[in-house]
């Protein structure tokens, strides 16, 4: 084959590769519609947030790589405070990688998701959080030990109306800012507590007796000593009908 032909036929194969490789990093790609707006938090009068209600390719990846929205005026990614991935309900997770187009979030929430599991890796790259919510998610059955070990500033906590049955037993012992702690209509906890009532003790009591893990237990087999081979095999199926009963 001639040189200058076999340039051109190498060139071809890279352009193609390189489209290609677009093609799949695309669609692995997390992207976040926002609308930017100031709003009002907790102890935050005025906090730049982006509310997303759209987020694409969420089934492909967990990386987050672009936002679209129009900015108010003067301001940037840089200024955003607040993320709230709002009414998206087939997001399974937080994206990763939000803190290299958000750094500065001190707040972050999802609402109405199919968000099953979170970790205190998830959080980490968000040290200066004061508020976390994880509400209406159905599917969010436990809050880990080591959740919230990398945000000891956060002093606003929202776990309400998901389906929690299990709760870390120190996941809220070293947070020496936290204030608000809600996790109203749970599986096995229905409480809100201020530090200002006095009302931490009493939800931490609960959660430890109510939302420690469960061990798991095996059943053993009915034993009927020397009785009978038949009235052993009826009372064995005596047991199993009151059982399911």
């Amino acid at each position: 084959m001639p040189k200058v032909a076999f340039t051109l036929s190498l060139k071809a194969a890279m352009k193609s590769l390189i489209f290609l490789l677009a093609i799949i990093s695309s669609t692995r790609a997390v992207t976040l519609s926002c609308s930017f707006y100031s709003t009002s938090l907790p102890y935050y009068p005025s906090v730049y947030a982006c509310n997303n209600l759209v987020a694409s390719n969420v089934a492909e990846s967990k990386i987050l790589t672009a936002v679209s929205g129009q900015h108010q005026n003067g301001m940037s990614n840089a200024d955003v405070k607040g993320l709230f991935i709002n009414y998206v309900p087939h997001l399974t997770f937080f994206p990763r990688g939000i803190e290299k187009i958000f750094p500065n979030l001190i707040a972050l929430g999802s609402y109405n998701s199919s968000i099953s599991t979170l970790t205190g890796d998830e959080l980490k790259p968000f040290p200066n959080l004061f508020f976390f919510r994880l509400a209406v998610s159905p599917n969010f059955e436990k809050i880990p030990e080591n959740l919230f070990d990398s945000t000891p500033l956060i002093r606003h906590i929202e776990f309400f109306n998901n389906n929690i049955k299990q709760v870390g037993e120190n996941v809220f012992s070293n947070l020496p800012k936290l204030n608000h702690l809600d996790l109203l209509n749970n599986y096995c906890v229905n409480k809100l507590a201020r530090i200002e009532k006095a009302q931490f003790p009493a939800l931490i009591e609960h959660l430890r007796t109510n939302c420690t893990e469960i061990e798991a237990t095996t059943t053993k087999a009915p034993s009927c000593g020397n009785t009978n081979e038949i009235i052993c095999d009826l009372q064995v199926q005596n047991q199993v009908l009151m059982v399911i009963n």
